[in-house]
């Protein structure tokens, strides 16, 4: 019987730092404080900050992009090495290892997922399920159709038996035209009804109003400055 996983638990060591491309293909920088970080499965996230306050870092420690003596991860109270079995980051492709990485097609990643967890029969019924087009599955996931793209994601992460799905940082923009316009939220009450947790990092509540079973606002003391107070600013101004 496959036991039925009920929190996990993010404790991050000591500040961190991280510099990725983000949702607009820019280098970015994104800062986390120090703390601990609290899931249930079986519920939807939303994650609140402001762009570089430490949503993209959360998303990619739980989805094992990042993963060392920075941070420790517990499931049920139990420390684990890694996170990679379970997790998925969602917008991110399959890529193969060894010497010469290479990103693979969707249609190959598919292919593997079903040989390898037996979810599904055929990649027919995944295309029929998460709406995707035979012809741009022969695409690798990062030259596919940029809403389309996040369909694919979430089809390679369930057809792979995955259970932790988190998402990138996006500003309010974004994260409203990635749920419309990919329409992925469609799926996500069949991954927390089957127990499945998903992370949703993004700059405004209002953005998760509905959405989100639960919200973690990140407080970053970074960006807790303000000007008016600053004695600089005093100098001139008052």
């Amino acid at each position: 019987m496959v036991a039925i996983l009920e929190e996990i638990k993010v404790s991050i060591n000591e500040d961190y730092m991280l510099d990725y491309i983000n949702v607009y293909g820019e280098n970015v920088h994104d800062y986390i404080s120090k703390g601990e970080y609290y899931f249930k499965f079986g519920k939807i996230y939303g994650i609140i900050c402001e762009q570089g306050a430490g949503g993209e870092v959360l998303s990619q420690i739980i989805t094992n992009k990042l993963f060392d003596d920075k941070t420790t991860i517990f499931i049920d109270g139990i420390k684990i090495d890694s996170i990679y079995d379970l997790a998925w980051h969602v917008g991110k492709g399959v890529r193969t290892g060894g010497l010469f990485e290479r990103e693979l097609s969707v249609q190959k990643a598919l292919e593997l997922a079903i040989k390898k967890n037996k979810r599904y029969e055929n990649i027919d019924t995944i295309l029929e399920e998460f709406h995707l087009s035979r012809h741009r599955i022969k695409y690798c996931l990062s030259n596919m159709d940029v809403w389309e793209r996040w369909r694919a994601s979430i089809a390679i992460g369930y057809a792979q038996g995955k259970q932790i799905y988190c998402f990138p940082w996006m500003d309010s923009l974004y994260f409203y035209d990635c749920m419309i316009n990919s329409s992925v939220f469609r799926f996500f009450k069949k991954i927390t009804g089957e127990n499945g947790l998903i992370i949703l990092p993004t700059a405004r509540e209002k953005n998760v109003k509905g959405l989100a079973d639960e919200i973690v606002k990140i407080n970053c003391p970074r960006f807790e400055h303000c000007i008016s107070e600053s004695e600089y600013f005093k100098k001139y101004f008052l």
